[in-house]
This record gives structure tokens, C-alpha cells and sequence, in this order.
């Protein structure tokens, strides 16, 4: 019984640590053949996206997979943006843009003035705000918009001489909006309107793609001079920066950011090869795949091809890959910080050290 002791002390501490710093266990699913995942809530309870029929859905782990319908006239749809609470999803159907609740369904939220085509891109963590973009085929006159109960659809305009505009995210407070104008990244606040972001290399073509909860921290893509496109992320203070590639491959863009602006999601690669990436809170740099094996995660059975969206909290990544040598979308559940694991090893080695010690 005494050569126990040490074990279980050992598996005890492990474990009381583990759950002190995951609230769920680190998991993988599997959506399916032909399915994508667009968006997860704050605390990565709800995750939005398109089934394999091409029809909207929103997901639970306990509801499952609930399909969302299509707009009246129309055959398809996808969602793109989820509430905290998974009582509101924006996307689109059809040529429409749409804001679907548990009361009211799917609802057509039109479009601009003069515009014939529209759709929404995100939508604020309470679900009052969404953005989006509204256009007419063939025409130049794609314009950015945002979304608000009480004002409706309004045009966010566009950049000092560019002609057009197109949001890919908003902060979860509903105050920041981001995308491109003309071939700018831009950021658009209410206090301010629509702010030049930059790009990596002098006014080389970027798209800001996603965005913090504030609006402090945005991430995207930008050509450079030497080569392809680079991920990058912005704040004011440190203004934008190449994430960089890994070793062999030749390009990368950030799609999403955490509500903390700590934690980056996106993808890189090389010709007919993609690969799905994570930033960490210092900028180091993993494929998905890499950082989930470095934590035990049995990922043999998955090729996982780019990470469209991290949650708020950081602990939910949603994305495409091959499953079993199927493409589809997938979730990855309870991912913490490779400190929490650090200090999982470290609270073990500390544990057995003392146990020795007692012998």
C-alpha cells in the first residue's frame, strides 16, 4: 500500500490543478463530410456554420446540431456569427443577409440603398449589432455595413479614395468593425468611423479579418514585397506586425483573435499544401496539430487545414480539416494555454518529488 501513495498523490494533484484551469476536458469533433464551422460563441458553448445539406446550423454539445432553415425563395444558407448565449445568429440566405432568434426565426435584414445583394459577417456578443456587406452584382458599389435594432442597416462608408468596402468581423462590444476598403484593412469605430489600418510592406493590398472585444487588437493578412501574404495583428501601440510562417511554408493569414487578444487563429502553407495555425500569448507560432499532440491529444486520425475562429475565451477553436480522410468541419473543446500545462507538469513533478521525500 505505501509504494501507492506516491501515485496517487501524484494523480490527485494532477488532477485538482487540471480542473482548476480547464473547465472542459481537450477534445476533438467531427461535424461531418461537407459541413463548415464559421464562428464560436464567447465561452465556446455554441458554434455556428453550414450542415452538409448547405443549410445554416447552430450546435451545442447537449442540443446537437439544429438546422436553421433558408429565407423564403431560397435554397441555401450559412451562418456566420453567434451570440453569447446562442439565442441570435447572423449569416446569409439567398442574396440576403439574415439575424435568426430562438423567437422570431430567420429574418431578412434587406440591404443598402440602390444595392440588390447582402450579408452578414458577425454580430455583437448580446446579438443587437451585426456587420456585414451590401452590393449589386457588377457594380462598384460594395459597401460595408452595420446593423442595429433601433437604427437598422447603415453604410460605414469607405476609405479616402477608395471605391468600395467589405466587413469580415466586429468586436464584441458591437463598437468595431473590420475589414477592407478599396485594398486597405481598415478599422471602423463609432468615435472615429473608419480608421487605414495599414499593410505589412508600405500600401500593399490587406484585410483585417478578425478582432478583440474591445477592438484593441485586430488580425489579418497583407502581400508583402518579398513574397506572399503574412499574418499580422495590430494595436495601437504596437501598430502592425508580420506574425510570420513556419519552417517550409511559404505564406499565412490570421483569421480570428481571442476576447483577450492573447490567443490567434488562422492557417499557412505552401503550394497544395494548408495547414491550420495558432499564435500563443508571446506570438509563438504551432500548427494545430503540433500544438494539440503537445498536450497529449491523440490527433492521428485528423489533418486539420485552417482554424477560422477562436472563442472570446480562448479555450474553443472551430475550423476545417480532414477527418479519416474526409473534409469537413471540425470543433476543438477545453484548449488551454500551454502555461496551464506547464503548470500541470510542474504541480506532478512537484507532487512525486515530495512523495519521495516521504518514503
Amino acid at each position: 500500500m505505501k509504494s501507492l501513495i506516491p501515485q496517487i498523490l501524484v494523480s490527485a494533484v494532477f488532477v485538482a490543478t487540471l480542473s482548476s484551469h480547464c473547465a472542459q476536458a481537450l477534445s476533438i469533433y467531427s461535424f461531418g463530410s461537407g459541413t463548415y464551422a464559421a464562428d464560436a460563441s464567447s465561452d465556446g458553448s455554441w458554434v455556428v456554420g453550414r450542415n452538409a445539406s448547405q443549410r445554416a446550423f447552430l450546435w451545442n454539445a447537449t442540443s446537437g446540431m439544429l438546422d436553421l432553415g433558408v429565407l423564403g425563395g431560397a435554397t441555401e444558407s450559412v451562418a456566420t456569427g453567434v451570440s453569447d448565449d446562442g439565442t441570435v445568429v447572423v449569416g446569409s440566405s439567398g442574396d440576403r443577409a439574415f439575424r435568426w432568434t430562438v423567437s422570431s426565426g430567420m429574418v431578412d435584414l434587406g440591404t443598402l440603398a440602390g444595392r440588390s445583394v447582402s450579408f452578414a459577417s458577425g454580430v455583437s456578443a448580446d446579438g443587437a449589432i451585426v456587420a456585414g456587406t451590401s452590393y449589386t452584382p457588377g457594380e462598384p458599389d460594395t459597401s460595408a455595413f452595420r446593423w442595429t435594432l433601433d437604427g437598422g442597416m447603415q453604410s460605414l462608408g469607405t476609405l479616402p479614395g477608395a471605391p468600395t468596402s467589405s466587413t469580415y468581423g466586429i468586436s464584441a462590444d458591437g463598437s468595431s468593425v473590420v475589414g477592407v476598403s478599396g485594398n486597405r484593412a481598415f478599422i471602423w469605430t463609432e468615435s472615429v468611423g473608419m480608421t487605414k489600418i495599414g499593410s505589412l510592406d508600405g500600401e500593399n493590398w490587406a484585410q483585417a479579418r478578425g478582432v478583440n472585444s474591445d477592438g484593441s487588437v485586430v488580425v489579418g493578412l497583407s502581400l508583402t514585397t518579398s513574397g506572399p501574404q503574412r499574418a499580422f495583428s495590430w494595436s495601437e501601440d504596437a501598430g502592425i506586425v508580420n506574425l510570420g510562417v513556419l519552417q517550409g511554408d511559404q505564406w499565412s493569414s490570421a483569421y480570428s483573435v481571442s476576447g483577450d487578444g492573447s490567443m490567434i487563429v488562422g492557417a499557412g502553407g505552401s503550394s497544395g499544401t494548408d495547414r491550420a495555425y495558432v499564435w500563443t500569448a508571446n506570438r509563438d507560432l504551432f500548427s494545430l496539430d503540433s500544438y494539440l499532440a503537445n498536450m497529449g491529444l491523440d490527433i492521428s486520425a485528423w489533418e486539420f487545414l485552417r482554424a477560422d475562429s477562436i472563442s472570446a475565451a480562448g479555450n474553443t477553436i472551430v475550423g476545417t480539416g480532414n477527418y479519416l480522410g474526409e473534409q469537413g468541419a471540425f470543433i476543438v473543446v477545453g484548449v488551454p494555454e500551454p502555461s496551464t500545462y506547464a503548470l500541470l507538469a510542474m504541480s506532478a513533478a512537484g507532487a512525486l518529488w515530495w512523495a519521495r521525500r516521504r518514503r
